[in-house]
């Protein structure tokens, strides 16, 4: 499919499952790994824009979103990026590692994202790269489903002590 900026445009498995085949799909893979994960849409919704995903999160309802310099990311925290000049968020992926500083480089983060060169990447960057604008974070579990983690199984957890991935589904 060619766009309306003439770029060929590729299936993706996470637009698809999120309605738009063709589309930009970076929000669409971290939508669809909440919902791989499930994570009650209820409490963290899903998105296909960036920006729109950012607007809901700083929302009162949610007031889940964080900006960079003003709040410290953890594993599985969405994390926000604006590449160009214009003021609105163009890409999202997940925090996946917070890797401390040493004498080559300082405190930096690792991610994973969807539709970095048409594919799914991990990346590292500067916890203060200017490109970084915010951060979507995760809700904690609501109080009825930390007492079925007692009875059984969960619908997911959200890990905020530790340095490697944050979210997952269990059994």
């Amino acid at each position: 499919v060619v766009d309306e900026d003439g770029k060929i445009r590729g299936y993706s498995r996470y637009g698809d499952w999120y309605g738009d085949s063709y589309g930009h799909w970076c929000a669409m893979f971290v939508s669809f790994c909440l919902n791989y994960a499930e994570v009650d849409e209820v409490l963290m919704p899903y998105d296909a824009s960036c920006q729109n995903w950012i607007e809901t999160l700083s929302e009162e309802e949610y007031d889940l979103y964080r900006e960079a310099g003003e709040y410290e990311p953890v594993p599985g925290d969405l994390i926000f990026f604006n590449w160009d000049s214009l003021p609105d968020s163009d890409h999202v992926g997940f925090v996946y590692e917070i890797i401390e500083a040493t004498d080559d480089h300082g405190v930096q983060i690792k991610t994973i994202e969807g539709n970095v060169s048409d594919t799914v990447k991990y990346r590292t960057y500067d916890i203060d790269d200017k490109s970084i604008m915010g951060y979507g974070q995760l809700p904690e579990k609501p109080e009825e489903d930390q007492d079925q983690m007692a009875k059984g199984p969960m619908m997911f957890a959200v890990n905020r002590s530790s340095s490697s991935t944050g979210i997952w589904a269990t059994d």
